[in-house]
């Protein structure tokens, strides 16, 4: 995919898969081939506990989008951040 980019797209990203403006496994199945954009990508199909868990994503996209569904309300219920902390109004301001 990459080499095609690079000739549609010069001087452009590259997208995460194949499919951008889809939902889909493509990014698992680029993990189980061995063709992760990034490294970090990559290391979550090499060698580790999350194998299993790739490999089964990219084999199954109604368990991947039922475990997506699940973690994004567990996400909206995660309390925002008071007391102990900093709330930075400005990400790009460098705390000392």
């Amino acid at each position: 995919m990459s080499t095609q980019w690079r000739q549609q797209q010069p001087g452009s990203a590259r997208p995460l898969t194949a499919s951008p403006a889809r939902f889909d496994t493509a990014y698992f199945n680029n993990l189980v081939e061995e063709e992760g954009l990034l490294h970090s990508d990559q290391a979550l199909f090499n060698g580790w506990s999350t194998d299993e868990l790739v490999k089964a994503y990219s084999e199954n996209a109604r368990a991947f989008s039922a475990d997506f569904a699940k973690s994004m309300v567990k996400m909206g219920n995660i309390k925002v951040l008071t007391g102990e902390g900093q709330i930075l109004l400005n990400c790009k301001k460098v705390i000392n």
